[in-house]
């Protein structure tokens, strides 16, 4: 990616915010696509009160401030979904009521919750709304959802990173492919990093976005006049003082679609499988069998458990035990595989494809082979 000093940005000037909650916390920014203009949200923190307040605020297409609303125990604000339904829609994960949607017009009062999604951050784009749990993503057909049906289009775990969740985004090129934007702290106020996920959960991109302003604040996803999907990274910048701080978004992914990783594939032949990735440097299939049935120590369950960790999925000590918790993490892995296993194939022993999906999986996460071997 050329230098973000060169790319196109976007500035928010906050002096003319009003009220007295202009300098609380900034989460993040949506585009209504029908009206074009911008919401900035931001984190409202009330004493006395477990949650906090979410407050949104209105910018107009040549980036100026209009007005707010505020949405009472609305949560963090990390994440907001926004559609145009015969008006601007706000869609958020509300701490009291779950996930839904409100007129922005008419304000929160006419939340409106979708009881068939689970409860989590959410984004929108397009005809897919993207739920985020943890490190946990699920999309699910938006007119669906507001006809009170469920429809899942994905469902995939990324691996832990960073020292916090800044946001997330989905960006739907079709209802079938896409991806999902995720924004972190590696180091709050000191480093940050932006990461592509296609819908099957593979790694498409990644930036490094520390010196593009301050604190991370997740994307602006808009459409060009073509209808070609852009991304934006948002960055809180500028010093505490509120006249002077601003939300700056820089654009990252202007030329949709980006090449994907090569995916994992379950159907492929195993041989297949080696001369694309390489053959593992140590997977003894019969004595990781063993380790699992039997519950000895083992070095080939320390490389499983190493792969697991890598990936995010297993989160105790890699001491090569075989016990529940790493069956769990196993069998949670082979659940993500795309496409989807019968569910006779995620449970039980390891299997020399299995095992291998894995491995290959951990190398592409993390660029190495994670196999340092334990006596």
């Amino acid at each position: 990616m050329p230098d973000a000093a060169a790319r196109p940005r976007l500035v928010f000037h906050l002096s003319a915010w009003d009220g007295p909650s202009k300098a609380t916390l900034i989460q993040g920014l949506v585009r209504d696509p029908v009206t074009r203009e911008y919401f900035i949200t931001q984190a409202d923190n009330v004493a006395g009160q477990a949650s906090q307040n979410l407050v949104i605020r209105r910018h107009l297409q040549n980036l100026s401030y209009a007005d707010s609303q505020t949405v009472r125990r609305g949560g963090h604000g990390s994440s907001v979904g926004i559609e145009n339904d015969g008006g601007t829609r706000i869609w958020l994960g509300h701490d009291q009521h779950g996930v839904g949607r409100f007129p922005y017009q008419t304000g929160p009062n006419e939340f409106e919750r979708v009881s068939c999604l689970p409860d989590g951050d959410v984004s929108v784009h397009r005809d897919v709304i993207c739920v985020r749990t943890g490190n946990r993503f699920r999309g699910y057909r938006l007119p669906d959802a507001k006809a009170g049906r469920t429809t899942q289009l994905f469902d995939f775990t990324i691996p832990r990173w960073g020292k916090r969740f800044q946001g997330h985004s989905v960006v739907a090129q079709s209802t079938d492919s896409g991806l999902v934007c995720v924004h972190r702290d590696v180091a709050t106020k000191a480093a940050s990093r932006a990461v592509a996920f296609s819908f099957n959960g593979v790694k498409t991109a990644e930036i490094d976005t520390t010196k593009m302003g301050d604190e991370a604040e997740g994307f602006l996803v808009e459409e060009t006049k073509d209808g070609t999907p852009t991304v934006w990274v948002v960055k809180r910048t500028g010093p505490q003082d509120p006249k002077r701080r601003t939300v700056a978004a820089t654009l990252w992914l202007g030329d949709l679609p980006v090449a994907e990783m090569a995916a994992v594939d379950p159907t492929m032949d195993i041989k297949a499988v080696f001369a694309l990735f390489g053959a593992p440097k140590a997977l003894k299939v019969s004595s990781t069998v063993k380790a699992a049935t039997k519950g000895y120590v083992s070095r080939y369950t320390h490389y499983v458990q190493k792969w697991l960790i890598a990936l995010g999925y297993y989160k105790a000590k890699d001491d090569g035990r075989w016990g529940s918790v790493t069956q769990t993490a196993f069998d949670t892995f082979r659940r993500n595989i795309k496409p989807s296993w019968p569910e006779k194939d995620c449970v039980g022993v390891p299997g020399i494809t299995s095992l291998t999906l894995l491995r290959n999986a951990a190398v592409k996460a993390t660029g190495k082979d994670q196999l340092e071997v334990v006596p």
